[in-house]
């Protein structure tokens, strides 16, 4: 559609074309590497209002036929001339910093990660999929009848995960933080919970994961065009007594990365999801 609008909007009507109405039918998908052909042609014309009817069509480089459809415009009623813009460009690229960054990662066995409260498809679909790339052996926490629902809908297979059940999202967080003080996990990986849900627990003074460093968070940045990745690190006093400001700093992110993988047997990271 954008070919057809450019087609209509610089040559044919031109600069100036107001879209009355319009109706398209999709054949088929255009495909990275194809060559596009975009073409209109005058069928009706409306004196009285300056209206044209045009019949659009798009094909590839083998002639198959991906659009069809026909519009209605409103002609400019002079004609102008304007200097063509330069087009945006247009990059298909593939993630090669995140790839790289997956390929170092599965160098190391994979953590052991608590799952936390993981009652939502995304929250859910994240921990599988980073337990079938190697990266992860995670342990459920949270409303089990739930978590199965939520598999089950997404045909997804969990029975050789444990599942910790918990009536609600604050036994989830509190569960799961107990989990990685008696080392039976590295690590935790936010679910579908509220973020200070999640910190109230690794913050306890008794039951939770504090130490004298701070918590902190990094953003992993893959950019096309750009050879390497980047990541944005802020780091934020973990001894804030305001819960919202904890939130919004985003402070669960604690120790992610490779880097500090063999640092967390002790007492853990936690790792916002």
């Amino acid at each position: 559609m954008a070919l057809i609008s450019a087609v209509l909007g610089t040559r044919l009507p031109g600069p100036g074309t107001l879209f009355v109405r319009q109706h398209f039918d999709f054949l088929a998908p255009a495909r990275p590497g194809d060559t596009l052909t975009a073409q209109v042609t005058v069928t009706a014309r409306e004196a009285r209002h300056k209206h044209l009817t045009l019949a659009c069509a798009c094909s590839n480089q083998r002639g198959e036929a991906l659009l069809r459809g026909e519009v209605e415009v409103s002609a400019p009623r002079l004609k102008l001339r304007m200097q063509a813009p330069d087009l945006p460009q247009v990059m298909v690229q593939a993630h090669v910093g995140y790839g790289r960054l997956l390929s170092v990662a599965k160098r190391h066995p994979p953590l052991r990660v608590a799952v936390v409260h993981p009652c939502s498809s995304e929250a859910l679909d994240g921990a599988i999929e980073a337990w079938h790339e190697g990266l992860i052996e995670p342990l459920l926490v949270g409303p089990m009848a739930r978590i199965r629902a939520l598999a089950e809908a997404a045909h997804a297979d969990i029975s050789a995960l444990q599942i910790i059940d918990t009536p609600h999202s604050h036994a989830s967080a509190s569960l799961a933080v107990a989990q990685v003080r008696a080392g039976h996990a590295e690590a935790l990986m936010k679910g579908s919970l509220h973020t200070d849900e999640l910190l109230h627990a690794v913050l306890d003074k008794d039951l939770g994961l504090r130490s004298e460093r701070r918590l902190s968070h990094a953003f992993v940045l893959d950019v096309p065009g750009h050879p390497q990745a980047a990541a944005a690190v802020r780091c934020s006093d973990q001894h804030l007594s305001d819960p919202g400001r904890q939130t919004r700093h985003r402070t669960e992110r604690h120790r992610s990365g490779a880097a500090h993988r063999h640092q967390t047997a002790a007492r853990g990271a936690a790792v916002g999801g």
